[in-house]
């Protein structure tokens, strides 16, 4: 009995899984690889090599929304960042060659930069360090009084209050938004979160997207476009990362 309950557990382990959906997708069946690794990445287990074969698998389904979702997501693990980079070239290669592209305004591509390389460790680190050194220097002035030490002092305490204040805006920022992918082939971008809402502009497969969530639901999202262009779509039309 426990013998079989062991070998139950190893063919439903999230290795053994991993394994069986890396085989699939080497005996060219996509559809079983994707179906298999999208479980075990809704479960919880994620580690580079397996976001890598999803968005293989779904680069071969020709669902390059979703291909460029789980290359996007590869990119973050340092093993698979050069398959990253490669996937998402020619992923959108292929979404150009279907016209789905936007122009892109600076102002948004500054902003989902931003977002997805924001490290909250140093810019709470940075404020708390000029804070230390600052009251530092500011002690030593008051065992040996130096102007150059009140001055040095005073400027290093105002930039870790102002660092401090920078962090809060940012926190606050990079909590309301996500960074998304459009992975429907067709979606219409609406101007209030109904499906009988005026249409602003048709959204295609591999849009880059940023959600507000705090004025997203559970069925729509209000999303910016890379071009500046804001509205609402289906939740179920995007994937946030």
């Amino acid at each position: 009995m426990m013998v079989a309950l062991f070998l139950m557990w190893m063919q439903l382990s999230p290795d053994s899984l991993f394994t069986l959906g890396s085989n699939h997708l080497q005996n060219k069946d996509a559809v079983s690889a994707s179906r298999v690794l999208s479980e075990l990445d809704e479960s919880g287990y994620e580690n580079g090599p397996m976001l890598i074969n999803l968005g293989i698998a779904y680069t071969q389904l020709d669902s390059l929304g979703l291909a460029k979702y789980y290359f996007t997501r590869a990119g973050r693990y340092a093993e698979v960042k050069t398959q990253s980079e490669t996937g998402l070239t020619f992923v959108n290669q292929q979404l150009q060659r279907r016209a789905s592209g936007l122009p892109i305004l600076s102002l948004n591509r500054i902003q989902n930069r931003f977002i997805a390389s924001y490290d909250a460790f140093w810019a709470i680190v940075l404020p708390l360090l000029l804070l230390y050194i600052g009251a530092g220097i500011l002690i030593w002035h008051f065992y040996a009084s130096n102007r150059w030490k009140q001055h040095t002092a005073t400027v290093l305490l105002a930039l870790s209050l102002l660092t401090f204040i920078g962090y809060a805006v940012f926190a606050s920022y990079i909590n309301r938004y996500d960074l998304a992918v459009m992975i429907r082939q067709e979606a219409l971008l609406r101007e209030s979160p109904a499906e009988d809402s005026a249409t602003l502009i048709p959204t295609f497969e591999g849009y880059d997207l940023r959600v507000d969530r705090k004025r997203s639901t559970d069925d729509w999202v209000f999303v910016v476009l890379i071009n500046g262009s804001s509205g609402w779509l289906p939740a179920s039309s995007v994937r946030t990362y």
